[in-house]
């Protein structure tokens, strides 16, 4: 089956790759006018790095609509097209490394892939992804998935929100809003074709085309896109963590069946297409992903060739504002996504005699349709309105597990899922109890949201924002609120206060759950309800002829969290013991995902960005966070996470044509582990050297190298169960040409 598996993802990737190359041939045919020469001024101040792009520039993130970044009721973190380029990111979790309050583990779980703590708080579900300002995260409402099919090469910027947004955004913006905004065809200088290789065999292929139709009534088309595939080998943890290999792996390793070597890889392909007019907007957006599910586990068995997850995701979204007059905008959005888990994805496990493994795959399928109307008007010169009205529509079939043999997608899921027994009253056959494996739910959701923006003079404004929601399948109705206060203390200096109230819905992904391991059965909580966040935050933002800087105070609580059966509070424990036989001889606990405690999280976030000189530019931050959970009168600490991280980062333009980009990642030991699981020396103090070199010897060609963890420095970071070995050193050479 491995080998079918496996022959199929390589026909995949090299269909891909055909694609592209046929995408990009076209594409240079209908650029004709192509010149190479040594690059001259001109096309060398392109890569000015002066700031005043970034402090002065408009964002639409914080507020739904275009304002000065020193303006937005936010703390917001803006990475340029610039950043992009010169500091070597790919995919959003190259990015994500690099910001202040974020800790990130890469190749974590791999249904979500990076896993994503902000300021403390730990959880892919916290966290809204936008494009384009439309929000990508699935509609079953899964964590979000962040893996290497979401591009960022075709970025025009990425604006990061930080804290709660649910009064504009919704459900699950608790931690941060992302929003990547791509160029558009207004930019002939984006389309560009670039293909990437290096160590373990990465490949990457990258085609984007930008360009602007006028047809016979003068309206004025913009077309932009791009296609990326992304194909690599992970490292071979065993030679490159030798000791928590043999310590942890070695034993059942060597008796389970096609176990031995580790395979790991990653792969992902990102398409995106926009057609826009100067009223309309016409988007599509897709992703898929395959990789190993040994990421992130310290189970044995998912170290085996039968460890294999994917899934899909498309977007398709119209856009359409309405000018009623000067004072008035109306926008209209039409959005529908669909995702689907791949049913030959499975977690391997190795069985209690080591001789074979688990391999019952799983499945997931979800669509949704969301129609927004927004309003909004300029009263008058100081007062502002954003209102907007949401329905929401969805079908999801949260992810279950699927017995091996014949299975058809299109059949009827729920009843080639089977059911999942138990006796709760060992010898009495009329205990038995038959749950569905598989549940399929079909529910609409319903919000509401208006926010006033008022200048009370020149140095101050206010900002109120409210938000009712409601969701037919928790049947509840959330209500989020956001209060900023913004004041202009002198031309350099701004100083916010923001309260804002948020929650992290009861998702299906958590509610409807049901399989059995080795001592327990986990069952559905129909019950579940939504966590509920608030957050106090204070930021002072700078801003100087040659840079800025800034920090933020924040202190953050959640309550009502949400936590999976897997944790063993007595909240989870809907049965001391039941049994999987009706003789009573095989005895299990009955658990499910359930509510309870409460979380403080508070820190500072410093952060800055300086011209040192003309032909030099250098950011750096400090981010230090406390946290504590009360769960059932005990208290934990932050969830393997660090409390101090540093990020520092220099762009020098040695030469004309020659730019130089080194960059340190540190971060103060992870705490709260409870087992090292023979990586001591890995956890403490992890910190990555990284090196990114751009040459460009012709006006349209570039070249790169990319050097990530230039030391091969050993780390390791959050895992299921402990801690888990990081990637080693990786080198990349690119070439890219713009036309």
């Amino acid at each position: 089956m491995l080998a079918v598996a496996q022959s199929n993802t390589d026909k995949k990737s090299y269909n891909s790759l055909r694609i592209l190359f046929l995408i990009s041939t076209l594409l240079l045919c209908l650029k004709p006018n192509i010149s190479f020469s040594i690059p001259d001024k001109d096309y060398a101040s392109l890569f000015d790095l002066s700031l005043q792009e970034l402090m002065n520039i408009e964002i639409t993130t914080a507020s739904k609509h275009s304002e000065p970044i020193g303006d937005a009721p936010a703390f917001v973190y803006v990475i340029s097209h610039q950043d992009i380029k010169m500091r070597g990111y790919a995919i959003l979790s190259d990015v994500l490394r690099d910001l202040p309050g974020f800790d990130t583990t890469e190749y974590g779980r791999a249904e979500f892939g990076t896993e994503i703590s902000v300021r403390g708080i730990a959880g892919n579900n916290k966290t809204i992804l936008l494009v384009d300002g439309v929000r990508v995260n699935s509609p079953g409402a899964e964590p979000l998935q962040v893996r290497g099919d979401i591009s960022v090469r075709h970025a025009e910027r990425i604006e990061f929100v930080y804290g709660p947004g649910s009064t504009l955004y919704g459900q699950d913006a608790i931690n941060a809003v992302i929003n990547i905004i791509t160029k558009n065809g207004e930019d002939q200088n984006a389309s560009q074709v670039l293909l990437v290789g290096g160590e373990r065999n990465y490949k990457e292929a990258y085609v984007a085309y930008n360009n602007t139709f006028n047809f016979s009534n003068d309206v004025p088309f913009l077309l932009s896109g791009y296609i990326q595939v992304l194909d690599a080998d992970l490292a071979e943890l065993d030679s490159e963590y030798p000791a928590w290999w043999d310590g942890l792996y070695a034993g059942s390793i060597a008796k389970a069946e096609g176990a031995d070597p580790a395979v790991r890889w990653d792969e992902g392909l990102n398409i995106n297409l926009n057609l826009e007019s100067p009223v309309n907007t016409l988007r599509l957006w897709y992703r898929k992903s395959s990789r190993s599910t040994a990421d992130g586990s310290t189970n044995p068995g998912l170290y085996s060739e039968l460890s294999y997850w994917e899934d899909e995701e498309l977007l398709l979204n119209f856009h359409h504002q309405d000018a009623i007059t000067s004072e008035i905008n109306l926008h209209t959005s039409l959005t529908y996504k669909r995702i689907e888990v791949d049913p030959e994805s499975r977690f391997a496990i190795v069985r209690t005699d080591g001789q074979s493994f688990f391999t019952n795959r799983k499945y997931a399928i979800s669509s949704g349709l969301t129609w927004e109307e927004r309003l909004e008007v300029q009263v008058n010169d100081k007062l502002f309105l954003n209102s907007g009205l949401v329905w929401e529509n969805h079908s999801t079939l949260p992810k279950t597990t699927i017995n091996e043999g014949a299975f058809d997608t299109n059949g009827n899921v729920v009843l080639q899922a089977g059911e999942y027994s138990y006796y709760t009253v060992a010898g009495d056959a009329s205990s038995l109890v038959e749950e569905a494996r598989a549940t399929e739910l079909h529910y609409q959701k319903y919000g509401a949201f208006l926010e006033f923006n008022y200048q009370l003079n020149e140095q101050s404004a206010l900002v109120l924002g409210l938000r009712q929601d409601h969701d037919e399948q928790s049947d509840e109705s959330p209500l989020s609120i956001r209060f900023a206060t913004i004041h202009n203390i002198n031309e350099q200096l701004i100083a916010k206060y923001i309260y804002s109230e948020a929650f992290s819905s009861a998702a299906p992904y958590f509610a409807y759950v049901n399989f059995g391991t080795a001592d327990s059965i986990v069952t559905n909580n129909t019950g579940l309800e939504a966590e509920q966040a608030k957050s106090h935050e204070i930021n002072i933002n700078w801003q100087g002829q040659h840079g800025f800087g800034g920090m933020s105070l924040y202190y953050n609580t959640q309550k009502n969290l949400i936590q999976e059966a897997r944790e063993g509070f007595s909240f989870n424990l809907v049965n001391a013991e039941v049994y999987r036989d009706e003789a009573g001889t095989i005895p299990r606990k009955l658990i499910h995902t359930a509510n309870g405690g409460s979380s403080i999280a508070q820190g500072v976030d410093i952060y800055g960005r300086y011209q040192l000189q003309d032909n030099a530019s250098g950011w750096a931050s400090y981010s230090y966070v406390d946290y504590e959970a009360k769960i059932e009168g005990t208290s934990r600490g932050l969830q393997n996470i660090s409390s101090n991280n540093v990020r520092l980062g220099l762009t020098y333009n040695v030469r004309e044509n020659w730019w130089v980009t080194p960059s340190l990642v540190y971060r103060s030991t992870p705490q709260n582990f409870q087992a090292l699981r023979e990586l001591d020396d890995e956890v403490r103090d992890p910190y990555w050297l990284n090196l990114m070199v751009r040459y460009t010897p012709l006006t349209h060609v570039e070249a790169f190298l990319r050097i990530d963890n230039l030391t091969d420095n050993k780390i390791a970071l959050k895992g299921s169960g402990g801690p888990l070995p990081q990637e080693p050193r990786s080198i990349r050479v690119g070439l890219s040409y713009q036309y």
